[in-house]
């Protein structure tokens, strides 16, 4: 999964639904420290 892919879905999705897109945040931050 390519993070240049990432950057505009999270966009769309921050803009309507902030707290979904917080939460997809951290689970991105997750999967990359997890494959670190």
């Amino acid at each position: 999964m390519s993070s240049v892919n990432l950057i505009p879905l999270y966009g769309s999705v921050h803009i309507h639904h902030p707290a979904l897109s917080h939460l997809v945040l951290l689970q991105a931050h997750a999967l990359i420290f997890y494959n670190l």
